[in-house]
């Protein structure tokens, strides 16, 4: 579970909240979130009451990151410190947040924010979101994917690189039964039943309407990530070459959300993570042109790589 509480505290009613069911886990909330009405359950549900975290002397905070990063379609300062299983995020044009892991593995946001939406909702759906999946075990890959035969192939690559595209391209491709499931992001995680995605998140660059998940379930298997490449234009054919081990961790490390504001047991995990999934699951590198008429030839060269894809 993941429970956001702001201040000063913007919730409908006193001691109740909205819930929503967001990357697989109940994400409790005093305050509503555009992004998320898609995923909001149907009765309002009683706070739970705020853990009393003992706060961490300032010298025990270790900064692990101070730079910036895009947020509501702009560069932004971005700073975040870590003391054992808690972190401090700051944006300076939105807030502080805190977020924490408590003994029983939920993760819990507080918020103190001084920007009005979007900013404000992008950055607790954003990095603190994401650090809160993290302590749960569940990463956000930056990555579009569809669903394929009750499976989930994941393409990730450099922004700019045509995810998106690709993405919308093969979803609609019902003759071969495929369809979208991820726009821009992606959770992952591994359960009893190997590595899963949990396709119900926002895409913030969706609206309502678009989100590519709405009618699949909670939980997909993943049968394969693929990192996108391309080349020149005169490259007529489209590759699917299977990455060795190490090549696919250091692609799953580039390519995971917030992944750069880890620090200590957080940023181990993550390293093994990434380590098990190149291990379990084929990472494959898709090279081709970048222009309209590759997309068909992409369509067949993953049918074709699918239908023979490596045990691992």
């Amino acid at each position: 579970m993941i429970t956001l509480r702001t201040k000063p505290n913007k919730g409908d009613t006193a001691g109740c909240g909205v819930t929503y069911h967001v990357a697989g886990r109940p994400f409790h909330a005093d305050r509503a979130l555009v992004a998320l009405a898609p995923l909001c359950q149907a009765d309002p549900a009683p706070m739970l009451g705020w853990p009393e975290f003992a706060d961490r002397p300032a010298t025990d905070w270790r900064l692990t990151y101070r730079g910036e990063g895009r947020l509501a379609e702009e560069q932004r300062n971005v700073e975040c410190r870590q003391g054992g299983t808690s972190f401090l995020l700051l944006v300076p044009d939105a807030g502080r947040l805190s977020i924490t892991r408590d003994e029983q593995g939920r993760s819990w946001i507080e918020a103190d924010l001084w920007a009005d939406a979007p900013l404000s909702e992008e950055v607790i759906l954003g990095p603190a979101l994401s650090l809160a999946l993290a302590l749960q075990g569940i990463w956000c890959l930056h990555a579009s994917a569809i669903v394929v035969d009750g499976a989930v192939i994941a393409f990730i690559g450099e922004s700019g690189m045509g995810k998106s595209t690709l993405a919308a391209f093969l979803g609609a491709e019902t003759q071969r039964g495929w369809r979208p499931a991820a726009d821009d992001i992606l959770p992952i995680g591994f359960t009893d039943d190997g590595l899963c995605a949990f396709p119900h998140f926002p895409q913030l660059k969706l609206s309502a309407a678009q989100q590519p998940w709405i009618g699949l379930p909670q939980a997909l298997p993943v049968q394969a990530i693929c990192l996108l490449a391309s080349v020149q234009a005169e490259h007529a054919t489209v590759d699917c070459d299977l990455l060795e081990p190490r090549s696919a961790t250091l692609a799953l490390i580039r390519h995971t959300v917030a992944a750069r504001l880890f620090g200590g047991d957080l940023l181990a995990q993550h390293l093994a993570f990434c380590t098990e999934v190149a291990a379990q699951i084929p990472v494959y590198r898709l090279t081709f042109a970048r222009q309209r008429d590759a997309l068909p030839k992409i369509a067949a060269t993953l049918t074709a790589t699918l239908n023979t894809t490596p045990d691992k």
